[in-house]
């Protein structure tokens, strides 16, 4: 394994430390930990980006093709077909 030397503030690597015991982890182990955590979570919220940024395209061309289509009157003609 690599070794690196990093700056941080006295709190913040207090913090790692109480977490890290917490944890009955290593600060190293804890560190390795949340790296992890962290690049789950940054792979998940691309994919969510990803998927809004679709959804507004496909909204976005549902609304050049329907330019006359009303929300609301739809919504209230579904909810009248559905009683």
């Amino acid at each position: 394994m690599n070794r690196v030397s990093i700056a941080l503030p006295g709190e913040t690597l207090s913090k790692i430390d109480k977490m890290a015991k917490r944890e009955n982890k290593s600060r190293s182990e804890f560190i390795r930990t949340v790296v992890q955590i962290y690049e789950k979570y940054e792979t998940e919220e691309r994919k969510r980006r990803r998927g809004i940024l679709k959804a507004i395209a496909i909204q976005d061309k549902l609304r050049e093709n329907t330019s006359s289509w009303n929300a609301i009157s739809e919504l209230r003609r579904q909810r009248n077909k559905n009683r």
